[in-house]
């Protein structure tokens, strides 16, 4: 994937060192850290071994720990670092399960000076990304929608994609002022995108576009549609 993006996006070594390559503990292993560490991007990593995560936790000190949320998780840099060839730290964490036992994880980043509550903070923000693809799917139909082709597969992910961009775009220029402001992927389509209505189409522009006046969102949703038409065009339009 690194080889792919780097073909795609041919990043200097000045720009790779401000680009974040943050990954989940499938990917956390010694060996793919040892193999992305050489191209100088910053690195956010869950560490592969629940192993080794209990016995580095076993040596921070009990007066290391940061306790972040009362009761339930605890933060501490580890007193040992992974030997990879480059200059890492390594963050030890300790949260309570609802069955009331002890998990641990090694955070191993490239962000030797920020503080730990921050890189873990940004390495929990991957949440907000598993939840926006979560609402994108159930929004689109997507959740189990599964193609036998590699070709076919591919063109639904691009597809998908492009109908999240087309959604971001529509949020952030035609909702912000309106109650719909806070309507994710998900409300927007099936509340939004069904309002009944006639568009009026004169070869490849659209003229007019009607929405049923009884519809509850209607007379808003045309006030929100209004901002789309007043946007500037770029030069490229």
């Amino acid at each position: 994937m690194i080889l792919e993006l780097q073909r795609l996006l041919p990043l200097d070594w000045a720009q790779r060192q401000r680009t974040l390559i943050r990954l989940d503990g499938g990917f956390g292993d010694d060996a793919n850290l040892s193999w992305l560490l050489p191209w100088s991007y910053q690195v956010l990593a869950k560490g592969y071994s629940g192993k080794r995560a209990l016995a580095y936790a076993n040596r921070v000190p009990t007066a290391d720990w940061v306790e972040v949320r009362p009761g339930q998780r605890w933060l501490a840099w580890s007193p040992l670092q992974l030997a990879l060839g480059h200059a890492t730290r390594t963050l030890v964490v300790r949260w309570l399960t609802p069955q009331a036992s002890f998990k641990h994880a090694l955070y191993i980043t490239t962000l030797c000076d920020w503080p730990l509550t921050d890189i873990a903070n940004l390495y929990d923000d991957r949440g907000g990304m598993e939840v926006e693809i979560q609402t994108d799917k159930a929004g689109l139909l997507v959740a189990r929608r599964r193609k036998h082709h590699w070709a076919a597969q591919e063109m639904l992910i691009l597809l998908n994609d492009w109908a999240h961009n087309l959604l971001a775009w529509f949020r952030a220029c035609a909702l912000p002022h309106s109650r719909f402001a806070d309507f994710g992927p998900k409300r927007i389509i099936r509340d939004l995108f069904t309002i009944p209505g006639q568009a009026v189409v004169n070869g490849k522009d659209l003229v007019e576009l009607r929405l049923q006046a009884a519809h509850p969102y209607a007379a808003e949703m045309a006030d929100s549609l209004k901002r789309l038409w007043q946007l500037p065009e770029s030069p490229e339009s």
